[in-house]
């Protein structure tokens, strides 16, 4: 009898064994061992290995075949969550390597590598295997120091960083040593990087890629300085200058930007008149015809069938109203803003509010050149699945959202700087108390209920379409300050235009208000377009799209320059 019982407790812990070890090799996910490994991982972040907390951080990424056999897979970065998203994000592209092959793969991800208890991961994955995986742990910046690049000869940059020990400064500068690789447009844009120190005569044997880059960077707020051999220590002073570091983040404008997309998207509500309509139609149809009917058939019991289906049938008719209240396309309503540089350059952002008629999936579709970053603001329920961002080797990008609840709201951030685009070219001069000149509009972009503002003044302008001038005559503003909230002035009042639903209205006036320069020595172009800057598109579904779009440009400088680092 005992030895039954030994055999049988025997054969349950075998069996539980076995169990586990198959739950363990075929549910877990797959991933080589060390030694299969033929493929090579090298990440490279922001610059060197360091990056500004809550900036545009660009991965280079070098694969490198050491197998035997041409292999084909995906570079699969995994990003932890942010405030941009509350999940994981994946970024994903497709390599093909030949024996001995090595091939980077770049993508630019949100700056924020430290807020989650989750790492960052890059990894190679080869028919649904994981390959090789390693974890990313780069340098964090803060975004309150001035980030300081330096590209001179060894012993220059070591003298500078002795000598920047040495020196009083209110502001921490925190240096980060440069070479030729980091001079891309890529890496230098959008990276939070302040100045740029750089050795005398150096920038004349920069490549002219190099030297566009430096000065898109430069246009955009970088403070480039020339450090004499002689005396390396004489730029810590003009750093110390650069005081304007604790501007907003790209975090921060892509949650604003989304907060505006989600508030302003055109949903509205079913008619409340008729809902009270169907809800006292009910009331009578459950309560006292329901009573008497049943009464006078002398069937009263079937009372317990007959509530249960007309409330089904209200369910039904209500459902069928939301549906076609809503519709049966998906709606994309897009809250964009554009930068125009004097230099020709523009900085679109973009952010998408994606209204869901179906739960599901859905997959948005970018140009190439465009840094997409999902948003969610938490894991569906109905899925495991993280968001994803796919380069296809044309370079167009596709976001797939893995689900959105119906009848709910989806959202991405989107942003692409553009070179070579046209500029607002602005001839203006001071005449005793007045501003005059005239704007030239050499851009595509087709402005209407545009404003000229310096100051506390205003000029309204209808429309300027592209190639066409426009007068400028404005007083010169007068040295007071509002000091009630922007939507509750007077100047945010004469800002906006009379037309327009309110919930349009709205959205323009918060736009606006995130360019409120009031108290600013600049005169701005602030106009709004019709046009669609990014053409984000939805796969496979039918859909409408909308647009929210502020075009802004700064159009000369009066009295003393402003620190600026955009």
């Amino acid at each position: 009898m005992r030895t039954q019982i030994q055999t049988k407790i025997i054969g349950l812990l075998l069996g539980t064994l076995l169990c586990w070890w198959l739950g363990v090799a075929y549910l877990s996910p797959v991933q080589a061992a060390p030694g299969e490994a033929t493929v090579e991982i090298k990440a490279n972040v922001g610059i060197n290995g360091e990056y500004k907390w809550g900036q545009i951080v660009p991965i280079h990424i070098t694969i490198t075949n050491r197998g035997e056999n041409t292999v084909e897979g995906n570079v699969e970065l995994s990003m932890p969550p942010s405030s941009v998203s509350m999940t994981n994000t994946l970024y994903v592209t497709t390599a093909s390597l030949a024996k001995g092959e090595s091939k980077t793969v770049f993508f630019r991800v949100p700056g924020s590598f430290k807020g989650s208890p989750e790492k960052a991961s890059v990894r190679w994955i080869q028919d649904g295997k994981v390959i090789n995986e390693q974890k990313i742990i780069p340098i964090e910046r803060s975004s309150d120091a001035i980030w300081t690049g330096i590209l001179t000869s060894d012993n220059i940059a070591a003298t500078l960083l002795q000598t920047m020990k040495k020196e009083k400064l209110d502001i921490p500068v925190q240096p980060v040593q440069l070479s030729s690789d980091n001079l891309t447009q890529d890496i230098l844009l959008d990276s939070g990087l302040n100045v740029i120190l750089i050795e005398q005569g150096k920038f004349a044997g920069l490549q002219n890629t190099q030297k566009q880059a430096i000065q898109s960077w430069a246009d955009k707020g970088g403070l480039l300085l020339t450090v004499d051999p002689a005396q390396p220590a004489a730029v810590w002073p003009q750093v110390a200058q650069k005081t304007s570091v604790q501007k907003e983040t790209f975090l921060d404008t892509a949650t604003e930007l989304g907060r505006i997309a989600t508030h302003s998207f055109a949903a509205s509500l079913p008619s409340l008149p008729l809902l009270i309509l169907l809800l006292v139609i009910y009331i009578i149809i459950i309560g006292p015809i329901a009573y008497f009917m049943m009464r006078r058939l002398g069937v009263r019991e079937w009372n317990w069938v007959f509530i249960p289906l007309a409330s089904i049938a209200m369910l039904a008719l209500v459902y069928g109203y939301g549906t076609w209240h809503h519709g049966t396309d998906t709606r994309v309503h897009n809250v964009n803003v554009i930068k125009v540089g004097t230099n020709g350059n523009a900085h679109i952002m973009s952010s998408s509010a994606i209204f869901a008629p179906y739960a599901g999936e859905y997959r948005i579709q970018l140009p190439k050149n465009v840094d997409v970053f999902p948003s969610e603001e938490k894991r569906a329920l109905e899925t495991k699945e993280s968001p994803m961002v796919t380069t296809n080797p044309s370079g167009d990008t596709e976001t797939t959202l893995p689900h959105i609840n119906k009848w709910s709201l989806g959202k991405m951030y989107a942003q692409q700087n553009l070179f070579n685009n046209g500029a607002f070219e602005a001839t203006l001069n001071q005449k005793k108390d007045r501003l005059i000149g005239t704007v030239r509009n050499n851009t595509s972009y087709s402005l209407h209920d545009a404003r000229i503002v310096f100051g506390d003044s205003i000029q309204s302008i209808p429309t300027l379409a592209p190639g066409a001038v426009v007068q400028v005559d404005l007083p010169m503003p007068t040295p007071k300050s509002e000091s009630r909230y922007y939507d509750d002035t007077e100047f945010a009042a004469r800002m906006l235009s009379q037309n327009g639903e309110e919930k349009l209205q709205q959205a323009r006036l918060q736009l606006m208000r995130m360019y409120d320069s009031r108290n600013s020595t600049t005169v701005t172009l602030l106009g709004w377009t019709d046009q669609h800057p990014l053409q984000n598109k939805v796969a496979d579904r039918p859909y409408k799209v909308s647009n929210v779009t502020l075009v802004t440009a700064k159009l000369a400088q009066i009295g003393k320059q402003e620190d600026q680092n955009d």
